[in-house]
């Protein structure tokens, strides 16, 4: 990719990104609310009263970074003396990105308009849906990473951001399979609820879910398809990487991934995680070849190399499924004729 300039309020607004990226999957914090009349009709609940750790507070930060992400590009568009034309997001063939995505907003908003429950409408259910708040802020922040990450150096922060994201989630999910559910370990419910509801936490068991793991993504289906976010990434990293130190990093960690998919024990996760190696390793072994300004024998040379890592990185995909399975009894051949529907969620004893 070609190196560009960026002025230093472009790189601070890829840095907020950035930490936002590491931050978001993780904001747990305990919300009880009593259900609605409506609600009560249609969702289940602790008599009538709603217990998430999931979803609520994590509306409300996707509402305010959006709400920043849409203010920082009309000021970047306005306020500077100089105004930068460089703005991916307004070049390129990007008018079909715009229509379908006005799509989707105006089908939302009459939705919400015509919704018999305005208030469930604008800012969702607890535990189980989005608003349309939350749905106009995705496209908000799409928009905005879209925009941001589109020269070497946000690459190079977003290589970091996935790293340090990934890091994370293999760490709390060893330590939830070889210790015990997040959500059970006394530091880490003092950390999500409040003191007054401290009682309430303390009696929370992972009764739903026992042999799999979901950290605090509300279930091992959300867990499963978080994963199937990171791991894409971590093996395009592993194959492009120059260092061998940096390979085995990105080997390891893409192995540690592989081991999460199953432990999260999810039939849907695991056919998109073989179907993402296959792609990428595919990807990776043609790229060389499409090339204009290389010659012939280095064409040949580096696609070779990438045979070879790709075969590697298969071999390694292969054998980490079977030694994630001999260790957590989750065979994955298991996994393929028992799906788990994953819709259940952490309860009170």
């Amino acid at each position: 990719m070609k190196k560009t300039g960026l002025q230093g309020y472009k790189k601070n607004f890829i840095r907020f990104l950035s930490v936002f990226m590491i931050v978001f999957p993780w904001i747990t914090y305990l919300n009880l609310e009593q259900y609605t009349e409506a609600e009560k009709s249609i969702f289940g609940g602790y008599e009538g009263i709603s217990i998430d750790f999931f979803l609520q507070q994590k509306v409300v930060v996707l509402v305010l970074v959006a709400v920043i992400a849409l203010l920082w590009f009309l000021g970047e568009r306005f306020l500077p003396q100089k105004v930068d034309n460089q703005v991916p997001l307004l070049k390129g063939n990007n008018k079909v990105l715009f229509v379908l995505s006005g799509v989707f907003v105006l089908g939302t908003v009459i939705s919400t308009v015509f919704s018999s429950y305005q208030k469930n409408a604008l800012w969702g259910s607890p535990t189980v849906g989005e608003g349309l708040w939350v749905l106009l802020g995705y496209v908000v922040i799409i928009f905005a990473f879209y925009n941001s990450f589109a020269n070497e150096y946000a690459f190079d922060m977003a290589k970091i951001a996935i790293t340090a994201l990934t890091g994370i989630t293999l760490f709390l999910s060893l330590i939830e399979w070889f210790y015990k559910p997040l959500l059970e370990i006394g530091l880490v419910q003092a950390l999500v609820a409040p003191a007054k509801y401290a009682d309430i936490v303390t009696q929370m068991k992972a009764v739903v879910f026992d042999d799999a793991i979901a950290l605090t993504l509300y279930n091992p289906g959300y867990f499963g398809g978080f994963v199937c976010l990171l791991l894409p990434f971590v093996l395009m990293y592993c194959l492009q990487a120059k260092k061998m130190q940096e390979k085995l990093l990105y080997g390891g960690l893409f192995a540690g991934l592989l081991f999460s998919v199953v432990t999260a024990n999810t039939t849907t996760a695991l056919y998109i995680v073989i179907f993402e190696v296959v792609v990428v390793l595919v990807a990776c072994l043609f790229a060389p070849m499409t090339g204009t300004d290389t010659k012939n024998s280095s064409k040949q040379s580096a696609t070779k190399g990438l045979l070879l890592q790709s075969g590697g990185m298969l071999v390694v995909a292969i054998v980490a499924l079977l030694l994630s399975g001999s260790i957590t009894g989750n065979s994955f051949f298991n996994i393929f004729s028992n799906a788990n529907s994953a819709t259940g969620n952490t309860q009170a004893e």
